[in-house]
């Protein structure tokens, strides 16, 4: 059964990586009649020593997970914490918080793009909550703010994704230890603190 996804991943993923890999030594150009010959590390210390473009890009690509990763898993978990509740309406809740993974990226992209622009939603905002002393910028078009505002478009996008994780793992956890620990004075800190540690095997 798992046959046709292995066949998808090898030849659309494992199979580009590794040509992509091996190219990387050569001197191939997609346009180019002539083969493609072997260089060595030319390419790599020409990227890194003599391409500023490619150094910007590399730091960007740091900045980004360094500040995505743990943005996202501490934002997931508290949006998974907040909808484990048993309150009415939660179910709702999660949805809403979820119908970001599966809206297409394509439609996210568009919808943030026109959040984004020097008349969208958030500089309107900005300006009304600030009584016109400030009107927001071009947050794409700006680089100083280009690389914050994906990040932020980023967050929201896949966030209902790690909440689920999350929330998977709040669920499995017996409603009894909650219950032993407020018999024993516990605040909620504390059980959240003790419990999920214990639940996650680290206790």
């Amino acid at each position: 059964m798992a046959t046709p996804a292995v066949v998808l991943l090898v030849l659309f993923l494992i199979v580009p990586v590794v040509l992509a890999f091996v190219l990387s030594f050569t001197n191939a150009r997609l346009v180019s009649p002539n083969p493609p010959r072997f260089v060595g590390l030319d390419n790599f210390i020409r990227a890194f020593t003599q391409d500023p473009v490619f150094t910007r890009s590399a730091l960007n690509t740091a900045i980004f997970a360094a500040v995505v990763v743990p943005v996202q898993a501490g934002f997931a978990l508290f949006l998974a914490i907040l909808v484990n509740q048993k309150i009415r309406g939660v179910v709702a809740f999660r949805v809403i918080f979820f119908i970001p993974v599966v809206t297409s990226i394509v439609v996210v992209s568009i919808l943030w793009k026109f959040m984004y622009q020097d008349d969208g939603l958030i500089n309107n905002a900005i300006d009304t909550l600030t009584f016109g002393a400030w009107s927001g910028t071009a947050w794409l078009q700006n680089p100083s703010t280009a690389l914050g505002a994906i990040i932020v478009l980023s967050i929201w996008q896949a966030v209902g994704f790690h909440m689920l994780i999350w929330l998977s793992g709040l669920q499995t956890i017996p409603e009894e230890l909650y219950e032993a620990a407020r018999m024993d004075g516990a605040g909620t800190w504390q059980q959240f603190g003790a419990i999920v540690n214990e639940a996650s095997g680290h206790g």
